[in-house]
């Protein structure tokens, strides 16, 4: 269940990053656009974290 819950979580984050801020004042585009960094900073930390799991699995 906690597998599918962040499969679901990371869903959610992909979605989020393609939300288009052009509809939006600039008050909301800003906090959208901090949103959407935080995500991929996430996701990038999360693909980091997992290629330290794979190379401890190496040795």
């Amino acid at each position: 269940q906690a597998e599918k819950d962040r499969t679901l979580m990371r869903l959610e984050e992909l979605r989020f990053l393609a939300t288009s801020t052009k509809d939006f004042d600039d008050v909301d585009a800003y906090w959208i656009k901090k949103q959407k960094r935080l995500i991929r900073n996430k996701i990038k930390n999360d693909m980091g974290a997992k290629d330290d799991e794979d190379e401890d699995e190496d040795e």
